[in-house]
């Protein structure tokens, strides 16, 4: 097992330690404010807005057949 002495840190430690955890804090940041821009910007789409896409339905819609709780197929 590998074992490390303690040594008293010099100003140029202390610095590139303040500096690595100043730059790791922008880069956090930046990255919050995209993705906080990001989410902020959407809207829901309106029912003439939404992509139709082959062989889908409506949200909510019951296939053919199915009205009232009937299925055709039992």
């Amino acid at each position: 097992m590998t074992r490390y002495r303690r040594r008293r840190l010099t100003r140029e430690d202390t610095i590139a330690s303040a500096a690595a955890s100043v730059a790791v804090g922008l880069g956090v940041a930046t990255v919050t404010f995209y993705l906080t821009r990001l989410f902020l910007s959407r809207e829901p789409l309106t029912e003439s807005e939404r992509p139709k896409l082959p062989g889908t339905r409506a949200h909510g819609t019951l296939p053919p057949g199915a009205e009232n709780g009937h299925d055709p197929g039992r």
